[in-house]
């Protein structure tokens, strides 16, 4: 929808750097799930005057394209039921790895540990991971208080678009788990950049309101900067008068949080002024009329409290 941009009151940009912000992080308590929170407190509240209406778009965003592919206690965590041994929990660390980079990591980490034997290799025809124990037999399990790495070692979806699990081995020595999905270590195809104190009822695929101010590709290699600036930036008719503080987000297209690791991303918000829908008149005596009309309103509703004070 367009609208008309009648008001006397200027435009304003908002120039972000995340590297200013007052809160960068923080650990949801029930999932124990790292989360990136930008959180920005404004020293001159966005206040719009009175009978208008604030716009906000999204100009511009930037940040480098170093997103891990496993991220701390985002999907670092893989976890096996043991016939034996019980649970067994491997945490890999954060990095951004190939298939046979996460291989080397894993078995690594079993060799140097405690962890009852389970192996990991990587099938170059299939493109399927497999794991194997000579020790126990081995399934792997979901917890939801250890985000689990999913997709990247090829964990499938139902009919409902859940994730299957547990994930069964053979039942025969060894027990060898093989992955029903090919594996995926790629960086993330899109950024969602979501500002959770702003109401712009946007919609997901699921049809649940999301707070999303913009999608962004991520169309340059890791390593590189990512750069988004719509052609036409989508205009957000808030029904908030005032702004105090703005707190940004980034997530995958599933909603999981992305961690750019100390370094900053950048964005510049465009906030404009215009009158409600109902003030919306080209015609200037039209709109003058009209503003007389709503402050004559304004006046008896004054008085009216006034007296009921009183």
């Amino acid at each position: 929808m367009s609208y008309i941009s009648n008001t006397p009151y200027s435009s304003r940009n908002i120039f972000i750097n995340s590297i200013n912000a007052t809160k960068v992080h923080s650990t949801d308590t029930t999932t124990n799930i790292h989360k990136q929170n930008i959180e920005f407190y404004l020293d001159a509240p966005i206040v719009a005057p009175d009978f208008t209406r604030i716009i906000v778009s999204l100009i511009d965003f930037q940040m480098p394209n170093i997103i891990p592919n496993i991220g701390l206690n985002i999907n670092d965590k893989i976890s096996f039921q043991g016939s034996v041994n019980g649970k067994i929990t491997i945490q890999i660390p954060m990095d951004y790895y190939n298939v046979l980079q996460f291989v080397n990591k894993f078995n690594t980490i079993i060799l140097t540990s405690n962890i009852p034997s389970i192996i990991c290799f990587f099938d170059t025809q299939s493109l399927k991971l497999k794991f194997t124990s000579n020790v126990e037999v081995i399934d792997i399990i979901n917890e939801i208080s250890y985000p689990t790495t999913l997709t990247n070692v090829g964990i499938t979806r139902n009919d409902n678009n859940s994730f299957v699990f547990p994930v069964n081995g053979t039942t025969n020595q060894p027990s060898i788990i093989n992955m029903s999905s090919v594996v995926n270590f790629g960086s993330p195809s899109v950024v969602f950049l979501k500002c959770d104190n702003i109401n712009v009822n946007n919609l997901t695929s699921s049809g649940k309101s999301d707070q999303t101010l913009a999608r962004i590709d991520v169309d340059v290699p890791f390593g590189n900067v990512i750069f988004h600036r719509p052609a036409e930036p989508t205009k957000f008719l808030l029904r908030q008068r005032i702004i105090d503080k703005l707190h940004f987000t980034l997530t995958t297209i599933d909603d999981i949080p992305i961690s750019i690791q100390g370094l900053s991303f950048q964005a510049t918000l465009n906030i404009t002024y215009i009158y409600p829908p109902t003030l919306q008149f080209n015609s200037e005596e039209l709109l003058e009329n009209a503003l007389r009309i709503e402050k004559q309103k304004l006046k008896i509703n004054e008085e009216d409290s006034k007296k009921n004070i009183d």
